[in-house]
């Protein structure tokens, strides 16, 4: 008996780590760097990006880290869009954070959204005095005071594949967060994103955004945990025997 509740508490522990110990994976890395392969000048059809070509380019004007960024320049008309497919080896539907670095403009707004095949997972707008999505339902938040267009700002997303909700979302220090999450737009097969975009559709020729350091990360268990957990599995497999 004090053995079977020994392990019990060595099992609660392990839990208990595991929960408090969450890692990730990055599974995408881009810094539009050129040791990355990409070079000043139109970002559609460098390393696989797609889209509208006019108003997403690479370019060394600021950065967040290294040398380069990705700029969007407004247009009066037009819809323009840079969308990026990647593999996410993610069968098991685990937690994803994804992630960029965003310099926002004085005016306008930028549109980012994860996507599976067609579907969006979840529209984010994003500006210097506001911060918006679409998950499906819209949600709305004025930032005060507004982002500073000289400074870098944190923007991104934690994600719940299997239940298919996003479960939270921010800019710098504008979060939102529900206890049940924000539920997926359009989703495919697995509600694992496999591709991200950055959309722009202007009425200001004089609106400019840039976008750095894009990461998509997959959590994965503790290893000590993991251990801990089979070990237990293993006496109560015995025990049984």
């Amino acid at each position: 008996m004090k053995k079977l509740l020994f392990m019990l508490c060595f099992v609660f522990a392990a839990a208990l780590a595991f929960a408090e110990n969450e890692e990730y994976e990055t599974v995408l890395s881009i810094g539009f760097e050129e040791e990355e392969g990409y070079v000043l000048g139109e970002i559609v059809w460098q390393n696989g990006w797609t889209g509208r070509q006019g108003r997403h380019e690479v370019t060394a004007d600021t950065a967040c880290s290294g040398t380069q960024s990705l700029n969007f320049n407004g247009i009066e008309t037009g819809d323009y869009d840079a969308e990026y497919k990647f593999e996410c080896d993610n069968p098991d539907g685990l937690p994803m954070h994804i992630s960029f670095k965003f310099k926002p403009s004085e005016n306008g707004l930028l549109r980012f959204y994860p996507f599976e095949g067609q579907g969006h997972i979840i529209n984010m707008f994003l500006g210097s005095t506001q911060f918006s999505a679409d998950a499906p339902k819209y949600m709305f938040k004025n930032i005060e005071p507004a982002l500073d267009s000289n400074e870098w700002y944190e923007a991104g997303l934690y994600l719940n594949p299997i239940d298919r909700v996003v479960d939270s979302f921010y800019l710098g220090d504008c979060v939102f967060e529900d206890e049940y999450g924000y539920e997926y737009m359009e989703y495919g097969e697995t509600g694992v994103p496999d591709g991200i975009a950055f959309y722009t559709s202007w009425a200001d020729d004089k609106t400019v955004a840039y976008v750095d350091d894009v990461k998509v990360e997959v959590m994965l268990p503790e290893p000590a945990c993991v251990g801990l957990l089979a070990l237990a599995g293993l006496f109560f497999l015995r025990k049984r025997a």
